[in-house]
Parts: structure tokens; C-alpha cells; sequence
């Protein structure tokens, strides 16, 4: 599996992307876990609108990943902007509600101490009606 996390930065905004790939044919078991880390991701987009606290979508995702029995060491999403990581940040303890106009970047994911890891990441934009996907590709195995 190769992980690839590309952080492009334009006129002093930055960006974030993130997918997991396979060299050669990936085996049951990682397409099982790429499938069910792209719906959680997806579920994520849906949940995403004006008023929802970073912790709670942080915890329906959360929520989500562990049904597959692995870790979820990792944060669920960042605010993106001017710097890196910006608030929202998509965690445990975060009550900060997302609010049109913020631009956020979710990133559900798996790992397995001492193995691998497979993680997922769109940037979205919050609006008044939900989430629009700034991201215009599909993430594939």
C-alpha cells in the first residue's frame, strides 16, 4: 500500500488531499477497509452543514472507523486557509460549530500498529445547504 498526502499551497492558501493505493492487486482484506473508509468519508460529507460541532462529526466518523477493528489514532479533519491546520479542527474535545464559508478538510482512516495504515481525505467547502466538495477527483484503491 502507498500513501500519498499531497499539500499543495496557492498564492498563500493551502490545501490538502490524501489517498491510499495499492501496487499490484489488493487483497480482499484492503478493499474491504478502502470501501468502508470511502463510505465513512462520504457519510462525513453528508454530515457536514452550518451549526454541527467539530466533535460531534469527529465522533460519527470515529464511530464509523472503529466498526472496523482497527485504531483511529488520528484527528477526523482540519480547518485549511492560511496555514496549515487551521480550526475547525475535527476532534474529540473541539465544540467549535462549522459555519458557511469555512473550508475544511476530512481525512477518516485506519491503522494497525506495527502493519499499515489507509486513510481518505476531500476538501469541503461548508455552506448555508451542507457541503460542497472542493476536490474533484475520486479516490480509488
Amino acid at each position: 500500500m502507498i500513501i500519498s498526502d499531497l499539500v499543495p499551497r496557492h498564492w498563500g492558501y493551502w490545501g490538502d488531499t490524501y489517498n491510499t493505493c495499492v501496487v499490484g492487486e489488493p487483497t480482499a482484506e484492503q478493499r474491504r477497509l478502502f470501501e468502508g473508509i470511502a463510505t465513512a468519508l462520504a457519510e462525513g460529507i453528508d454530515n457536514v452543514r452550518p451549526g454541527v460541532r467539530s466533535c460531534d462529526l469527529d465522533a460519527s466518523l470515529r464511530k464509523r472507523i472503529l466498526r472496523l477493528n482497527g485504531g483511529y489514532p488520528h484527528h477526523s479533519g482540519h480547518g485549511l486557509g492560511v496555514t496549515w491546520h487551521e480550526e475547525p479542527r475535527m476532534v474529540p474535545y473541539n465544540p467549535l460549530p462549522l459555519q458557511p464559508g469555512m473550508v475544511i478538510a476530512l481525512e477518516p482512516g485506519i491503522y494497525f500498529k506495527g502493519s499499515f495504515g489507509l486513510r481518505l481525505e476531500h476538501t469541503i467547502l461548508v455552506t448555508d445547504k451542507g457541503a460542497e466538495t472542493l476536490a474533484k477527483f475520486q479516490h480509488t484503491l
